[in-house]
């Protein structure tokens, strides 16, 4: 149920993020990105559809260079993932 794989094919990262998976449930997948001191500074938000593959973009572009948090969320499923920006 929830996310059952994730992978991040760029790390650390320029510009943006690819964020891909194989969603087992229904639920909407919410995705926020946190500097490394706990500001959100990017919110996502996609439907999904039981037993597809998915796949959203995080941008980092605009943001400086640093650590960052990207906190997955999918019902009961939490996933927290290390991005660096460079």
């Amino acid at each position: 149920t929830g996310v059952q794989t994730c992978a991040l094919p760029i790390y650390p990262a320029e510009d943006e993020v690819r964020l891909v998976w194989r969603s087992e449930s229904e639920a909407p997948v919410q995705l926020q990105l946190a500097s490394s001191s706990g500001q959100i500074v990017q919110r996502q938000s996609q439907e999904v559809s039981a037993g597809t593959d998915n796949e959203l973009r995080i941008q980092l572009k605009d943001l400086p260079q640093g650590m960052y948090l990207l906190r997955i969320e999918q019902g009961a499923v939490r996933s927290v993932v290390k991005v660096v920006k460079r």
